[in-house]
């Protein structure tokens, strides 16, 4: 894609490959600087770009909200039995402080 943006500034503007080279190379630095920026410089509404993104965001938080409640709750389930396994474990290695039982 940048060769093929490059082949069109020099066409356009009537430039030689390297400095079409260097024209791209340094509007491509730009905008890794400002990507907030990028919609308002191709003539997009910031709300399409931005809005779009914010709202797929909200729908993910959203479905994974219940997952995330979920797992809290294993993790409460599953602690004392990790705590009593581990003890377990460590006398199976001679380990002597045993809080699991």
């Amino acid at each position: 894609m940048k060769e093929e943006l490059i082949a069109s500034v020099a066409g356009k503007a009537g430039l030689a490959p390297e400095q079409a080279t260097s024209a791209v190379e340094a509007v491509l630095a730009f905008l890794k600087e400002h990507p907030g920026e990028i919609s308002g410089l191709v003539g997009l509404p910031e709300t399409t770009l931005m809005g779009e993104a914010k709202e797929k965001l909200g729908e993910a938080k959203e479905k994974l909200a219940p997952v995330g409640e979920k797992l809290g709750e294993a993790r409460e389930k599953l602690a004392p039995l990790g705590e009593k396994v581990g003890g377990r474990v460590g006398r199976l290695f001679g380990r002597k402080d045993d809080p699991g039982g």
